[in-house]
Order: C-alpha cells, then sequence, then structure tokens
C-alpha cells in the first residue's frame, strides 16, 4: 500500500504501511485529534487506540486494518462534492484550509498547463503572484526544480510486489518536454 493524503469532511488522514504496522494493517496519521476519532466512528471502531507523538509531523496515529481503510476512502472519494471545499464540513476553519489547498491546486495546474504549452511570460507571472501570495520571497524555481526533479531515490525493493513503469527519479515539465 503506497502513501497517500485524503481529504474528507471528517478530516485529513495521511497513510501508511510502516514498521508498527501488521500486513492488514495500515497508520493513518492526522494533524487533529478529533480527525481519528470521526474515521474510528466512521468506519466503526468503538473504542479507537490514538497515540499522540511529542514530536512529528502528524503528532496523531492510529492503526487501521487496510480493508476498513480501503472501504473508507472509496466512500469518501464518491461522496466528494465538486468544487472547492467539501459541502459537508461543518467546521468553518477546516473549511477554509481545504479551499486554501484547492486554490494551491488550482495553481499548480494552471502553471504546468501554462509550462507544456511554453507560455514562459505566463509561467514567470504565476510564479511571482505564488511567492507574494505566500509570502516565499524571490524562489530561483528553475534551480529549485532541478534539486528536486533530478534527485535520484533511492527505495528497497519489496518483496511480492509489481515493478514500477517508472523511473527511479523524479523528472522535471522540462524533460517531459525534451523527450516528446
Amino acid at each position: 500500500m503506497s502513501n497517500m493524503w485524503i481529504y474528507t469532511p471528517d478530516g485529513f488522514y495521511s497513510s501508511r504501511q510502516d514498521e508498527w504496522c501488521e500486513k492488514d494493517e495500515v497508520m493513518v496519521r492526522s494533524r487533529v485529534y478529533v480527525d481519528l476519532v470521526n474515521l474510528a466512528d466512521a468506519i466503526g471502531i468503538e473504542n479507537p487506540c490514538i497515540t499522540r507523538l511529542d514530536k512529528g509531523d502528524y503528532l496523531y496515529r492510529m492503526k487501521v486494518k487496510v480493508h476498513q481503510w480501503t472501504i473508507y476512502c472509496a466512500h469518501a472519494a464518491m461522496n466528494f462534492d465538486d468544487g472547492p471545499g467539501i459541502k459537508d464540513v461543518e467546521d468553518f476553519d477546516r473549511y477554509q484550509a481545504y479551499v486554501q489547498v484547492w486554490e494551491i491546486m488550482q495553481w499548480l495546474q494552471s502553471l504546468k498547463d501554462a509550462e507544456m504549452k511554453n507560455q514562459t511570460a505566463l509561467v514567470k507571472k504565476l510564479r511571482d503572484e505564488f511567492s507574494d501570495l505566500y509570502g516565499w520571497g524571490a524562489v530561483d524555481f528553475e534551480m529549485a526544480n532541478n534539486i528536486l526533479d533530478l534527485t535520484p531515490t533511492v527505495k528497497k525493493k519489496k518483496k511480492g510486489r509489481k515493478k514500477s513503469n517508472f523511473p527511479n527519479y523524479r523528472r522535471s515539465i522540462y524533460d517531459w518536454k525534451n523527450d516528446r
């Protein structure tokens, strides 16, 4: 099972199988305690064992059976409302956070589309607007892209997993265009 993020009306989750999981379990992580309480309620866990870590990118974690997690994710995907945010989110702070994620991904879509069309002026404009909006200051995007996209990744081969058709490194949009 691969790592993933999922945004639902119940909460924001990151899941992965790690060394603390059995073969039939997945570690579901969250930044907000009540998100895991909501997940446990949604999948029928009566007394959830939620762990809080003092350090880490996700403070809260809970083991869930893979089949329960799969059913939950499928159900969440089928009940998604089109448009920014999710219609069933009742917590205004959460709704605003989800809308910001949606807006950032919309920006990324516009940027990558402009890159594919080789619209360099629009790419620069979008990057400048994004930097101004999020206070990142001047960023050398091409240098950052080269560092991020061409760094080889080393992954241990797991037994029984199908080999990926993707290269073992991430590539920039410029490399993909040049391959055509």
